[in-house]
């Protein structure tokens, strides 16, 4: 098994091999394609793998992912080394903020993320393979005659928002520096979207103006407020107000406004995840969520640590750590290890799980066709299953952790699966030195 370092290099070579032409990261990708992606023809199943490969529900979720895992990258870099090179980092990160922005060229509309797009695909009608979905459907372009997939919720937009936040964010630390066409692209990926956000009143519109399935991102939940949403929507207006006076200025009053309610909220969602048991898995939805509060929170103290917002997230990550402790998860456990833990042999024994579970990640994520999982799964609702005994999965940190392979399957031989998970993972922990340049990581 490689060491963590060749791993991360590992997976960076493998993933942007799944990103298309347009900077879209196919996450989960039909592998070869050849040159499909230069609009060849004259190999059918070469073009066919390319567009199957864009039949995704997530898109803008992981392509945030890679995009932030980068610029801890190249901050990590710099500061072991400050005359390093990280010019591949800042073209690769415009490449990426490019597909983001070409997603308002696609759908007719500044602001308007999809949940994937199918680059050249012009017919008249959908391709076999773009099963009608009522939340999630496939959309011929107004624009281009492309077709894309509606109905981003939050945890796309928040994660899309969290992968341009941070290099920029990082950049205005003085950690790194990016081009002006980089911080552009970043930019023009970013403020659209939460202006738009900003417009319908927090919650995710569809083309129609519908708000999406889990798209609401409203302050409040019923009568009570919802710290989760403020959260994620603060740290979008947070990011996009050193570029945008009016997002700036709604920034200052939805903070005002939010702060209060924001860390009980969460130690009360937190104390109930909890108090249904870590051995339930059905708690594992909750686990799922959490995962992009912790992102957000982090990007958000890394941009504003004033109290009282600071010391809320902060009561916020807490609350959540009751449950998430026993997921094995490693963006949560980063985050909080780095902001909530200021005892070095404390923040070594939280982070001597995750490095095993970095140890032991697959260094080439080749994925089983579903079928052939169906009679291998099992479910452990007793025991929080470690990355050895699990299913290759497109995402481990939100994949359910309760359950566990019996058996090898036969792996798809044109199925592959990004690394962004690990590359995140992994680039966050050497940022906020939890995790070492050494090859063991200690």
């Amino acid at each position: 098994m490689p060491d963590l370092a060749a791993k991360a290099a590992m997976h960076e070579t493998s993933t942007f091999a799944m990103v298309d032409e347009n900077g879209l990261l196919t996450y989960t990708a039909y592998l070869p394609w050849g040159d499909a992606p230069a609009g060849d023809t004259s190999d059918p199943v070469a073009l066919e793998n390319y567009r199957f490969s864009h039949e995704l529900p997530d898109a803008p979720a992981w392509q945030g992912y890679l995009m932030a895992a980068l610029g801890f990258k190249a901050a990590a870099m710099r500061r072991a080394d400050p005359h390093a090179s990280v010019s591949d980092v800042d073209a690769d990160l415009r490449r990426l903020a490019g597909a983001l922005h070409r997603f308002y060229v696609v759908t007719g509309e500044p602001g308007l993320l999809g949940n994937t797009m199918v680059p050249g695909y012009t017919g008249a009608e959908p391709l076999f393979w773009m099963a009608p979905d009522a939340h999630k459907p496939w959309v011929r372009s107004e624009t281009t005659g492309e077709w894309w997939r509606d109905g981003v919720n939050k945890g796309h937009l928040n994660l899309a928002m969290f992968g341009c936040a941070i290099p920029l964010a990082l950049e205005r630390r003085g950690e790194l520096e990016l081009t002006a066409q980089t911080r552009a692209a970043l930019r023009d990926a970013m403020v659209p979207a939460v202006a738009r956000l900003v417009r319908d009143r927090y919650r995710i519109h569809d083309r129609r103006g519908r708000t999406t399935q889990h798209g609401d991102l409203g302050p409040d939940a019923l009568i009570l407020p919802n710290g989760f949403n403020r959260v994620l929507v603060l740290q979008m207006l947070c990011a996009a107000a050193a570029y945008d006076a009016d997002l700036a200025a709604e920034y200052d009053t939805r903070r005002g406004r939010w702060v209060s309610g924001i860390g009980w909220s969460l130690e009360v969602a937190g104390g109930w995840t909890e108090s249904r048991g870590h051995w339930n898995k059905a708690a594992n939805v909750s686990a799922n969520d959490v995962q992009h509060f912790a992102l957000a929170a982090c990007a958000l103290l890394l941009q504003d640590q004033r109290d009282p917002l600071a010391e809320e997230v902060r009561r916020g990550l807490v609350g959540w750590w009751r449950f998430m402790r026993h997921e094995l998860n490693a963006v949560y456990t980063i985050v909080y290890a780095h902001f909530m833990e200021p005892d070095a042999e404390q923040r070594a024994l939280i982070m001597a799980p995750i490095l095993d579970e970095l140890r032991d990640f697959p260094p080439v994520k080749r994925l089983a066709p579903p079928e052939d999982l169906l009679e291998l799964l099992e479910d452990t609702p007793g025991h929080v299953q470690p990355i050895a005994n699990r299913m290759i999965t497109d995402n481990y940190w939100k994949a359910n952790p309760y359950r566990r392979v019996t058996a090898h399957a036969p792996r798809h031989p044109k199925l592959h699966a990004a690394g962004m998970d690990y590359l995140l993972a992994y680039w966050m922990g050497r940022y906020f030195d939890v995790i070492s340049a050494a090859p063991s990581g200690e």
